[in-house]
């Protein structure tokens, strides 16, 4: 499930790349927000679309990110835990493999300090690359899995995304009880191998009654396509 936060930094690129003068509320759900503009008020739904095929609980690759996301962050919590210097780290490898307290140990023991250069290093078929940070950066924890982060480009087709829009469509009376007009944006978040999808002209669904229905391939390029 996208966070509230990942959910507005979505809706604002989206605004940025639109131009256009929309203020965003967060309200309770049903829908992500209500977006006042010029003196209207709509509903703003946010549905997250990806590289693979999904399945009754969503995309294989975001749960195999999510995973590897977790196992990195109780990583890092014990890698400070023992006194680990601060230091950001990618890690290339099979993370879901690792033995986190001896890891947190091996890493504690090779961190490069501050100032200083970089050092990578080999745990349990696990390749790290680490960056010394300043001392004052405290528990910076913003590690990140290289292996979820690079992959192949793919072009979506209107079925794929005529699939999400069908999933959110058996929601729009419900919707259509808090707002009349209802936007659908349709999100693939590039920064993650699960959302490697790019916008390309002529995009089209068929809209079962939203206002508009549009296409974000985070960061950088939206468009209408129903």
């Amino acid at each position: 499930m996208v966070s509230k936060v990942q959910e507005r930094i979505y809706a604002e690129t989206a605004i940025k790349l639109l131009e256009v003068d929309w203020q965003l509320i967060d309200i309770p759900e049903p829908l992500d927000f209500e977006v006042r503009s010029h003196g209207n008020t709509f509903g703003l739904e946010i549905r997250q679309v990806f590289a693979d095929t999904e399945q009754d609980f969503g995309s294989p690759a975001k749960r195999q990110e999510s995973r590897n996301s977790r196992v990195v962050v109780d990583l890092a919590k014990r890698y400070y835990a023992i006194g680990g210097k601060p230091i950001s780290a990618k890690f290339l490898g099979p993370v879901l493999s690792i033995k986190p307290d001896y890891f947190a140990e091996a890493l504690a023991a090779t961190a490069p300090s501050y100032p200083g250069e970089g050092k990578v290093e080999q745990f349990q078929g696990v390749k790290v690359f680490m960056n010394p940070l300043p001392l004052d950066w405290g528990s910076y924890s913003r590690w990140v899995c290289v292996d979820d982060r690079v992959g192949w480009l793919k072009q979506p087709t209107d079925a794929e995304l005529q699939e999400a829009v069908d999933r959110k469509h058996g929601n729009l009376p419900l919707y259509k009880q808090k707002y009349e007009d209802i936007d659908l944006l349709l999100v693939a978040d590039r920064s993650f191998n699960s959302g490697t999808l790019y916008g390309v002209e002529n995009l089209c669904v068929c809209n079962p009654g939203f206002r508009t229905v549009y296409f974000l391939s985070y960061p950088e390029s939206i468009q209408c396509i129903g």
